[in-house]
């Protein structure tokens, strides 16, 4: 279906989940300081600024754009939106609150890094002087000095940029210590918990245009072979050499009549092809008439009613046969969404997939249910159905599950690291000088 259940990939959701780590770097001044277990770490606002840097630099290296604006240019951070879905702010301030929330919970990993008695492997110690070797080589051409007069753009220099990339392997660490301990066993559950789960019988209140021949007439398909199927005639055009005409693949092409104006297309057992539009992206459609959007919501509540009740095998076989989902066929084991995403926050098109969430969670919405909701593209009929074992394994769930791993492996670090959350002490004239997303570089290349 149009513009159905497009994977979510918005550039703000893309850049909150980079993780881009901070360091505990001891120069400069004090950002944050935690003490715990009669130890102290600190994140510096150096530190902050390249996080800030870094941010702009994948931004902008994604092509994020709001109102036509790109995060190289100052008006962007000016943009008032509901970034977060709920609070009206700039980009600046959303972006600099984010990254301070970054900076608290790469703060915590410092102190779980030393609590869980961890340590980093030979190879990993190896990874970062080989990193930093390359850089001086390549950024410094040979000189350390050289280097850091790069680095100062972004408020940092070589010691500084080599604890980062030291505390990014110390977090990758912290994150596989506590999943290894909970996520195989709980990833069911997790799913259970923060996934919906249903089928879909999808309504379009839009037509697709199918493809036709140069009269205008619809052509229809051998879906397993994707050649033309004719409908064979008496009538058929030879050329002044004697030759029958055939088509692209080498079939004989067959007339309606003696005028051989006409294709004959076999429209019992073939199928139409919709029509894709130049960019061969999307299908190509037109708007129902006022009438047929009438039949439509007829059509679609007397669906809605004759569906109450009925078993998931049964739903989904009405589905198949009757909806306009053109991805239904991908998505053998339905659909996931997951709960409290937002989706809207990217898109507004995305509005109903929050709807759906929204409805699926009511708890008075049991499994096999039939719920319908509408949207600017037609009408919604839902099994809510139970999440289907291992469900993050199936190949046909990829797209819901692309990210469930580090998902889960977030969520179980937020969970180990909350209590200690409130310990966390911010320099508040710090933080009142530190530079706007603005006034730092974009840095494409120190994350």
């Amino acid at each position: 279906m149009k513009k159905m259940f497009v994977r979510i990939t918005a550039i703000f959701v893309v850049v909150l989940m980079l993780a881009l780590p901070l360091s505990s770097c001891t120069s400069g001044k004090k950002l944050l300081t935690l003490k715990a277990d009669g130890k102290t770490y600190s994140i510096s606002v150096n530190l902050y600024e390249l996080m800030l840097s870094a941010t702009k630099g994948t931004l902008d290296a994604y092509n994020g754009t709001l109102q036509s604006l790109r995060p190289s240019q100052d008006a962007f951070w000016d943009i008032q939106d509901t970034y977060d879905g709920k609070t009206l702010e700039t980009a600046n301030d959303f972006y600099r609150k984010k990254v301070l929330e970054d900076c608290k919970s790469y703060l915590l990993s410092l102190y779980l890094f030393d609590k869980f008695d961890l340590e980093l492997s030979e190879s990993a110690k190896e990874e970062i002087e080989d990193l930093m070797d390359e850089l001086i080589k390549t950024d410094g051409d040979g000189s350390k000095t050289k280097l850091n007069s790069v680095l100062a753009e972004f408020g940092v220099n070589y010691k500084m940029l080599k604890e980062y990339y030291t505390i990014k392997a110390k977090f990758k660490a912290v994150q596989e210590h506590i999943y290894s301990t909970t996520g195989p066993n709980i990833k069911n559950q997790y799913v259970n918990d923060h996934y919906v789960h249903f089928y879909q019988l999808f309504l379009a209140n839009y037509t697709y245009v199918y493809e036709t021949d140069k009269n205008g007439d619809t052509i229809y398909y051998n879906t397993a072979t994707n050649k033309i199927l004719y409908k064979e005639t008496e009538f058929t055009h030879t050329d002044a050499t004697g030759k029958i005409e055939t088509d692209g693949k080498g079939q004989i092409v067959y007339y309606t009549d003696e005028t051989r104006t006409h294709i004959s297309y076999d429209t019992k057992n073939g199928q139409p092809s919709y029509k894709i539009d130049a960019n061969g992206e999307s299908y190509v459609t037109k708007p129902m008439t006022e009438d047929e959007l009438e039949k439509l919501e007829e059509r679609a509540n007397d669906l809605h009613q004759s569906l109450q009740g009925v078993a998931k095998d049964t739903f989904v076989a009405r589905a198949n046969a009757e909806s306009d989902d053109t991805q239904a066929a991908i998505y053998t084991d339905g659909y996931y969404l997951q709960k409290g995403m937002n989706y809207s926050a990217s898109n507004q098109d995305y509005l109903y997939l929050d709807t759906i969430v929204e409805k699926l969670s009511d708890p008075n919405v049991k499994v096999g249910d039939v719920i319908m909701i509408s949207s600017p593209s037609g009408y919604h009929i839902l099994m809510k159905c139970a999440p289907t074992e291992n469900a993050y394994e199936l190949e046909a769930n990829d797209v819901w599950f692309s990210g469930f791993e580090a998902l889960l492996t977030g969520d179980l670090f937020s969970n180990h690291t909350e209590p200690y959350r409130a310990q966390i002490e911010l320099n508040q004239k710090v933080y009142a000088k530190a530079p706007s997303m603005k006034e730092v570089g974009v840095n494409y290349f120190y994350y």
